[in-house]
């Protein structure tokens, strides 16, 4: 395993970070003891990097119970988020969520603090004020910030000293990054990536997604549509590369997410030893400059290719009556809305609260979403068209 600096922190972590995801059951069904095996043979493997947050099931519990005695040879982070919170008790609540955080976690202090999801209308001061009191009794080392447009962020480094960011990262996915690039090159922040498989889409096995009930992924744009078919094309490719150096797709992606710049960090969640083993093996071998250029010129061109083609997939889906499928539409829906803030053709502020009230329409009667689906789907469309 290597080690690097993280950003303008003191702390030195390995390369390859465990994130514990899995443990809340996304992929569908889990055992939690084979996730605990994954953390005791992770730290054989020499990662010292461990992310976790309260909304991953037992995953802080599990890593609490299963790290005891290597405190001082680890880096934890954890998260909170603040969808939901009134303003009035934002500080109560920060303080109040860390402090069950360490009790879960069995430590007095996380190295890492990340803001998961904020609000958007949070005034930043109150988060940095109550971040920064925290980080001056200790509890806290460095704070950072997840799944956060760049204009927010920007008011978040006004009031603070922002050490790290979590990005979305994988050979079909860079957007997060070259949005947030120059902002952690200017204030020498580290960058920690996640989903660096394309939670399995690099693998290029995923040929026609058929996941089982209660996986995410049924739901994620990754696996839908234009999106899909150009991650396996980029995937099959990495499949090529990795032929010489008898490694498959996912390890090239994941050495090729670690030979950029400010990348601190390449998160994996593997719920077996095998996947462990092969992801922590991507470090293990250097590719040659021509095969980074093969990746790099191949990302480019299907990424000018997928945002034009994108535009007319929405507008298409956008116009298109409701489908039969409940199902169907909504996660095509989530498409669309994705999409639309990734290639800019929607804000978040405005679009954001439509697709929060679609997860709400899940609880609700059958006839009662067909009809809520529509009017969604309607405003989306005004929005975007």
């Amino acid at each position: 395993m290597n080690y690097r600096k993280l950003g303008n922190t003191e702390l030195t972590v390995s390369e390859i970070g465990l994130g514990t995801y899995t443990a809340s059951g996304v992929y569908g069904r889990n055992n939690l003891e084979d996730i605990k095996e994954v953390i005791l043979r992770a730290l054989e493997l020499g990662i010292t990097y461990f992310d976790t947050a309260p909304g991953y099931g037992d995953a802080e519990k599990l890593l609490g119970s299963s790290l005891k005695g290597m405190r001082e040879k680890i880096a934890l982070a954890t998260k909170f988020s603040l969808m939901g919170i009134k303003d009035e008790g934002i500080e109560n609540y920060i303080i109040s969520s860390l402090q069950s955080s360490l009790k879960n976690l069995e430590t007095n202090f996380v190295d890492l603090y990340f803001v998961h999801f904020d609000s958007l209308i949070t005034p930043v001061q109150i988060i940095i004020d109550t971040l920064e009191k925290l980080r001056r009794e200790g509890k806290i080392r460095y704070y950072g910030i997840g799944h956060i447009n760049l204009g927010r962020i920007n008011e978040y480094r006004k009031f603070g000293n922002v050490s790290a960011y979590m990005i979305e990262m994988h050979p079909a996915q860079i957007k997060p990054y070259k949005k947030i690039l120059s902002v952690a090159q200017k204030d020498n922040s580290g960058l920690i990536a996640f989903s660096t498989s394309g939670r399995g889409l690099m693998s290029g096995k995923i040929q026609k997604p058929n996941f089982g009930e209660g996986d995410i992924r049924n739901l994620d744009p990754t696996f839908y549509g234009k999106r899909l078919k150009s991650g396996l094309r980029i995937a099959e490719r990495l499949a090529e590369i990795g032929k010489e150096y008898k490694k498959s797709a996912i390890q090239v992606g994941i050495n090729w997410i670690l030979s950029k710049p400010s990348i601190s960090c390449a998160l994996i969640g593997p719920s077996n030893i095998e996947h462990l083993k092969e992801n922590v093996d991507s470090v293990n071998f250097k590719l040659k400059g021509k095969d980074f250029n093969i990746i790099d010129n191949l990302i480019q061109k299907e990424e000018e290719n997928f945002d034009k083609a994108v535009r007319v997939e929405i507008e298409e889906i956008l116009k298109n009556p409701i489908s039969i499928s409940i199902e169907t539409e909504f996660k095509a829906l989530i498409y669309v809305v994705e999409e639309a803030i990734d290639t800019g053709l929607a804000g978040e502020k405005e679009i954001l609260p439509i697709v929060q009230n679609l997860f709400l329409l899940r609880k609700m009667d059958r006839q009662k979403q067909r009809r809520e689906l529509k009017e969604a789907k309607e405003k989306i469309k005004d929005i975007i068209l």
